[in-house]
């Protein structure tokens, strides 16, 4: 399986930035560099502007971390994808399965 991860894959961190509310703004940070491999799983479409964009869903196979969570962010040749499911392939920790949906700015 070590063999197939050779695609790049960018950790994004999510960081909270105060704004002039009184909130916070979240932006992202590059957290980590990995190998993956990676497939399409299908599309999705999201509304952005008031019109329908279109974008990839996609599965990611890299190395067990135990620090991935949900918030953060991909990237992956050039595109950003939002973390919608992770899983593990055992009991053993030795792979995340990562499903990403594609995030247009």
């Amino acid at each position: 399986m070590i063999g197939v991860l050779r695609e790049e894959l960018i950790l994004l961190a999510p960081v909270r930035i105060p704004d002039q509310g009184g909130g916070f703004d979240i932006q992202y940070s590059v957290h980590d560099t990995v190998r993956t491999r990676s497939e399409t799983r299908g599309s999705v479409f999201d509304n952005v502007g008031g019109r329908r964009a279109g974008g990839q869903t996609r599965l990611f196979t890299l190395r067990y971390r135990d620090d991935l969570v949900y918030e953060m962010r991909l990237e992956h040749t050039g595109r950003r994808y939002r973390i919608t499911d992770i899983r593990e392939e055992d009991d053993r920790k030795r792979y995340h399965f990562v499903t990403g949906e594609e995030v247009r700015p």
